[in-house]
């Protein structure tokens, strides 16, 4: 009898034990969407979704783990539990940007990304009270040290290296939840790029088919310049963090080419052959972690209208449940388009826990209730 005791002992033992383990880490299901946005009028993924919903949704069955313990409840995310992957997309931009008629892309997007963590592959995805680092208010000159005492309010911002205006200012709203986490991105962004317009009465619409007059100028002429997206994203990695991607020239017939471009900048129709293969966009690129504070993006250089955009997350979940909204910020400077403000949401919905044991503990504890059967079995035997 005391053999039997101590074995079912054990096993209230050890299911205590596995219970308080899964208590400090709980599987939630997982819903929601992300989207990064760069300067006023190229949403990324492109389309029509107004801010701040995006195209970057969750996958199916996804989930996060979250500890116990009081809120705000840490979050760890698995790689790749948002995605995207679309066919190519159109988007005018003119509108927004002055020195450009459209964008096409054709990208996919992973979040997290699985070197997107600050520790190396799979690690480092989690989001944390005080996991965004710094003081409560953070301003940060790209090139520069946070909050440099000779600079603390980023006059002149940029160095030698990296010589890019604007300036990204974090401010804390509680807790400072958030943390460096970043996606992959693949793929590539052909942009149309306005080199000349026709028109008496506006830049747009522009035909090729005008006559070159000196009432008129030159005809409609568009450069292509191709794009591709840095591998691991800059938006939400930690700060003073910088990429720069080459770009590539596009394939032939690419180059300078006359044009038929309507009053929003889509290119309707191209009938010239391109002279040459056309020409590379490399940019520069600057990104601060995910907060549920309050960001701001000043980029003073950008084409016309200098951008500077506010934006605040929130955290609405009650025990680990509920919604949760993370923003960063980010800064650009292309070599032939110019420099923007960008910045990225991450929207999550968490449902209700899933609570129990690993499934290691499930399957020892399964293997010792077998190792009580047999024990059962033999003393039935033997009696």
């Amino acid at each position: 009898m005391s053999v039997k005791v101590s074995i079912l002992g054990l096993a209230g033992l050890l299911l205590a034990v596995f219970a308080t383990s899964a208590e400090a880490q709980r599987s939630y299901p997982l819903t929601g969407n992300s989207r990064a946005q760069v300067g006023d009028g190229l949403p990324v993924p492109i389309g029509f979704t107004p801010a701040p919903d995006g195209k970057i949704a969750a996958i199916t069955g996804a989930r996060v783990l979250q500890t116990s313990g009081p809120d705000p409840k840490q979050m760890t995310l698995a790689t790749g539990a948002f995605h995207f992957e679309g066919p190519d997309f159109n988007l005018p931009v003119f509108l927004f940007n002055s020195k450009v008629f459209q964008v096409k892309t054709n990208i996919t997007i992973d979040f997290p990304g699985v070197n997107g963590g600050t520790g190396g592959a799979g690690s480092g995805l989690t989001f944390m009270a005080g996991g965004r680092t710094g003081a409560p208010t953070v301003t940060w000159c790209p090139g520069q040290a946070i909050t440099p005492a000779s600079n603390p309010a980023c006059v002149n911002p940029g160095t030698p290296q990296h010589t890019i205006a604007g300036f990204l200012r974090y401010t804390s709203t509680g807790n400072q939840f958030g943390g460096p986490i970043r996606g992959n991105a693949a793929g590539t962004a052909d942009v149309g790029i306005v080199a000349a317009v026709a028109n008496v009465s506006g830049p747009l619409p522009c035909d090729h088919a005008l006559p070159t007059t000196a009432a008129n100028g030159a005809p409609c002429r568009v450069i292509f310049a191709l794009a591709s997206p840095d591998p691991t994203g800059l938006m939400g990695g930690p700060f003073v963090n910088v990429a720069t991607t080459p770009g590539a020239p596009p394939p032939a017939p690419g180059g300078l080419r006359n044009a038929k471009v309507g009053a929003n900048g889509l290119i309707i129709s191209v009938t010239s052959p391109g002279l040459g293969s056309g020409i590379a966009n490399p940019a520069t690129n600057f990104g601060g972690p995910y907060t549920t504070g309050m960001v701001t993006v000043n980029q003073s250089a950008a084409a016309g209208t200098p951008e500077v955009f506010v934006l605040t997350g929130s955290d609405a979940r009650v025990g680990g449940v509920g919604t949760i909204s993370l923003v960063a910020g980010g800064l650009s400077d292309r070599a032939l388009t110019g420099a923007n403000a960008n910045r990225t949401w991450l929207n999550m919905t968490v449902g209700g826990n899933t609570p129990g044991l690993s499934s290691w503990g499930v399957g020892f504890l399964a293997l010792l209730l077998a190792s009580a059967g047999v024990w059962r079995a033999r003393r039935a035997t033997a009696s």
